[in-house]
């Protein structure tokens, strides 16, 4: 008898749509992430250009958005939920979301995102460069006071 147990892996399915406010407080928070009050995620969430879900047995484990004003893009808030990191989850939500800026970016448009620290290296396969560079200076942002 053979008694070795084989794993069985279990599908995803790419939703194109926003988390739930209360998927992505939970999304957020399995990561670490601080959750601004309800009103304002769901605000943000509204605020969307373009978003996906990444689900599991009817279960949202992972989502994407993309933020901006149709010239500038931001990808924005790339999660896979702890448990569910490393196999390849996020490379399905930025394979989305890079469907979806191909056409959505006009000639002359610019995305940018802010990654967090150790993800440069996910971000590069994409095509994103990290800053400094010879060409772009530094990425910025105002810390909370």
């Amino acid at each position: 008898m053979d008694d070795s147990t084989e794993s069985v892996e279990i599908p995803v399915t790419i939703l194109e749509r926003a988390p739930s406010v209360d998927e992505f407080a939970r999304l957020r928070a399995s990561v670490g992430w601080a959750n601004p009050s309800r009103i304002v995620l769901s605000d943000a969430l509204a605020s969307s250009r373009f978003a996906v879900c990444l689900a599991r047995e009817g279960h949202v484990i992972g989502c994407g958005r993309v933020i901006g004003d149709g010239m500038m893009f931001y990808v924005q808030d790339v999660i896979v939920t702890r448990e569910f990191q490393g196999h390849g989850y996020g490379q399905q939500i930025m394979t989305a979301i890079m469907g979806y800026l191909e056409t959505a970016v006009p000639a002359g448009g610019f995305v940018g995102l802010m990654a967090a620290r150790g993800a440069e290296d996910f971000y590069t396969q994409f095509g994103f460069v990290a800053r400094p560079t010879p060409q772009f200076g530094p990425g910025m942002c105002l810390v909370e006071r």
